[in-house]
């Protein structure tokens, strides 16, 4: 949606000589999908801030503010009053900012997560653009510019939108590598999976990705440049498993030392070693280990127990 209002917005403002001719005047047009922009922007930076999941219905009351403002200038004179409807324009976009300050928390947490420096400067850069866009408005309304200034203007932090979403979603999202064409009916891996093997060991051995919950395969593919098709196939072959079994086999051997080495409660090592709940950490070790966690280290201190003596 974002993208689409910025494209229709921008093609609408470089064909305006075009299309405003004669009765056709689509300058009103333009306007409301600037201002459209605004909360299609926190709409796009609340969902990139969490990649995890979809947004929520609850989220698109953030158009509310704006679809207000243009009800009202509609039921006022029809549109017909551009000084007023400008200024209602204007107020409705704005009131679509404090949305932002209700997801504070998720903001502030991104910059941990996977790929969250390249996320969290692309927020920020928007959050520039939205209110550098509704500064111009305000600017327009009290006469500091001329109507020509400010199409220009306008146009210009259309088009940094365009580059700064390009540029960051390019980043985070880079192109997958060719896919590795010559396949063998064997299980052997070829010279180009060793080496994406060698990769993903590093990553889960020595980076141990593992212990961020929310770590998942689309987070691997995207750091190793793969497509998540070859990152499947080479886990497949490698582990003969696959992506979240593989993570939790790690977990669940970093639990196990952690249950010997340690005598931190069980939910605490539920928690370091990646897992959401307890619940799913004792389902995932018993499943894994033919026991739970607390008899596993019962277990485990009494050997030690018996090799002291």
């Amino acid at each position: 949606l974002f993208f689409l209002d910025l494209s229709i917005a921008l093609y609408l403002d470089f064909g305006a000589s075009f299309f405003e001719v004669g009765s056709l005047d689509l300058s009103k047009l333009r306007f409301w999908g600037w201002m459209l922009l605004c909360p299609l922007s926190i709409l796009f930076i609340l969902q990139f801030s969490d990649l995890s999941r979809p947004l929520s219905a609850y989220s698109y009351i953030t158009i509310l503010p704006l679809f207000l403002a243009a009800f009202a200038s509609y039921k006022y004179d029809g549109f017909e009053d551009i000084q007023f409807m400008y200024t209602a324009g204007a107020i409705g976009a704005t009131f679509c900012l404090p949305f932002l300050w209700f997801r504070k928390n998720l903001l502030v947490s991104i910059k941990s997560e996977s790929s969250g420096a390249e996320r969290y400067w692309m927020i920020l850069s928007l959050i520039g653009l939205i209110v550098g866009l509704i500064g111009l408005i305000y600017s327009y309304l009290s006469e500091s510019i001329e109507y020509s200034q400010y199409v220009s203007i306008r146009t210009v932090i259309g088009l940094l939108f365009v580059y700064l979403s390009a540029t960051y979603l390019f980043r985070i999202y880079p192109p997958p590598i060719k896919s590795i064409t010559k396949q063998s009916d064997s299980n052997e891996l070829g010279d180009q999976e060793k080496r994406i093997l060698e990769q993903i060991k590093h990553k889960l051995e020595l980076e141990k990705v593992y212990l961020e919950a929310s770590y998942s395969r689309s987070d691997m593919a995207r750091e190793l440049e793969l497509s998540e098709s070859v990152l499947s196939r080479v886990l497949n072959q490698s582990f003969n498993d696959n992506f979240p079994s593989v993570l939790n086999k790690f977990r669940i051997a970093e639990a196990c030392q952690l249950l010997e080495e340690t005598t931190a409660p069980i939910n605490v090592i539920a928690d370091e070693v990646g897992f959401n709940s307890l619940a799913t950490f004792n389902r995932v070790f018993k499943d894994q280990m033919n026991e739970t966690a607390s008899k596993y280290r019962q277990k485990k201190v009494k050997e030690a127990s018996t090799k002291i003596a």
